[in-house]
């Protein structure tokens, strides 16, 4: 809830993004095609605070190199 009382990831399909622990680290909403939805909002949307990358662990362990 944001401090307006209104949620945060509102009209939004949210992803939970997991940390190398499993444990959610961070929250990105995608925005919904909604004839609702607010003109001019974004359409990707994450909580407030500092934002992490998205990294898939699982496919460092099984090569040495790495594309940018």
């Amino acid at each position: 809830m944001r401090a307006n009382g209104h949620e945060h990831f509102r009209g939004y399909l949210t992803f939970p993004l997991l940390d190398v622990e499993g444990c959610v680290g961070e929250v990105h909403g995608r925005k919904l095609a909604r004839e609702d939805a607010p003109t001019g909002s974004a359409k990707h949307l994450y909580l407030p605070g500092p934002h992490r990358g998205v990294w898939n662990v699982e496919a460092f362990a099984e090569t040495d190199e790495l594309i940018v």
